[in-house]
């Protein structure tokens, strides 16, 4: 959600909600687990409590209007995030999987050579220069990179540098939070319209 309003705006609201849990119950690890690593499993199995799948429709303030899923059992994405993002006259795609690049169609080319093209992401990209190990056209970038962007942006941010826009505050989670709200308040309704409230109130 926080990727698709960066992209989009301000969502309004939110409607036709479905939470779904579809492993109602798994094994007990028998000691810590690290992250998403697989561990050694006991006899003891638990109830799950939280949800599988969660997919519902947003309506921004701009009018525009996203369908946005999240899922923990989608067989072969492990770890993905991306989006389709379609306008009037261009769209483009991301999938973080592919972290150094996106897709982008235009109408600006046309005949038998139109179509998505692939884009490797570089220096001249918002957000990364002075944040890629070179800044060079073609030094690409994964997973682990951005969590280095997002320090930097931070640090820069206490520095008092102004290169990047600010690091969101914490009414902008507390913003993130009332999303959530408004889309478990949408599925326990029937999927119900819910109307998000604005990041000043």
């Amino acid at each position: 959600m926080d990727l698709a309003e960066f992209l989009c705006g301000p969502i309004r609201s939110v409607r036709g909600a479905i939470l779904s849990t579809f492993v109602t119950e798994r094994a007990l690890p028998l000691g810590a687990a690290v992250g998403h690593a697989a561990a050694a499993l006991s006899d003891r199995r638990e109830p799950v409590e939280n949800e599988d799948l969660v997919t519902f429709t947003a309506t921004f303030e701009s009018g525009a209007t996203a369908t946005m899923s999240a899922s923990r059992v989608a067989l072969g994405l492990a770890n993905s995030l991306g989006f389709e993002l379609f306008a009037e006259n261009a769209a483009a795609t991301f999938d973080l999987l592919r972290a150094g690049e996106f897709g982008y169609l235009d109408r600006a080319v046309d005949g038998p050579t139109k179509g998505y093209r692939q884009v490797a992401v570089g220096p001249a990209h918002p957000y990364l220069t002075g944040g890629l190990p070179m800044d060079f056209p073609g030094v690409g970038y994964g997973q682990n990179d951005l969590f280095v962007f997002q320090a930097r942006a931070f640090l820069e941010q206490v520095a008092g540098l102004d290169r990047l826009p600010a690091v969101p505050s914490f009414e902008h989670g507390l913003h993130n939070l009332r999303l959530l709200a408004a889309i478990t308040e949408s599925a326990l309704n029937g999927g119900a319209e819910v109307k998000v409230p604005s990041h000043s109130a």
